[in-house]
């Protein structure tokens, strides 16, 4: 799988990106511009700064590769984060990667086989369709069966 890193925080005083930019080849990551494959691209989150050359970046990257999802294929996907939320209970943020996740699919997640309870697409609100590159926020996971809560989402 291609790599894109985004530095964030350029619009720092303190920045360097040099710095960054070594440590990230120490562990293997080296910039196009060092005449390797991974892609950098500098942005400023706060001030909205680079945010346009990283779409581009990541649409480049995925023709080039030619990566394409079948959204008729059963979903698959990474958890992007995961949490306990007092008012809703256990709350993880995925990234469909492929397929198609509705609301009310079985998943497995690390070694629970769970159901969705109810899905929430980032950007559109409550939604029973989530397509490939749609992030979604799953709430109510519980093992099947058992009626208790997903903990410990990997």
């Amino acid at each position: 799988m291609p790599i894109i890193v985004a530095i964030n925080k350029i619009d720092k005083p303190e920045a360097q990106l040099d710095r960054v930019r070594r440590q990230l080849a120490d562990v293997g990551l080296m910039s196009a511009d060092w005449a390797a494959d991974t892609e950098f691209v500098e942005v400023s989150a706060k001030q909205k700064k680079g945010i346009d050359k990283l779409l581009e970046t990541i649409l480049l990257v995925a023709d080039l590769r030619e990566l394409k999802a079948n959204p008729d294929a059963p979903a698959t996907g990474t958890v992007l984060e995961s949490r306990v939320d007092k008012g809703r209970g256990p709350v993880a943020t995925i990234l469909v990667q492929n397929g198609t996740l509705n609301s009310g699919d079985f998943f497995i997640c690390g070694s629970v086989l769970a159901r969705f309870a109810r899905c929430l697409t980032i950007a559109a609100g409550s939604s029973r369709m989530h397509l490939p590159s749609t992030p979604v926020e799953v709430l109510g996971l519980q093992e099947y069966g058992s009626g208790r809560p997903v903990s410990g989402y990997r």
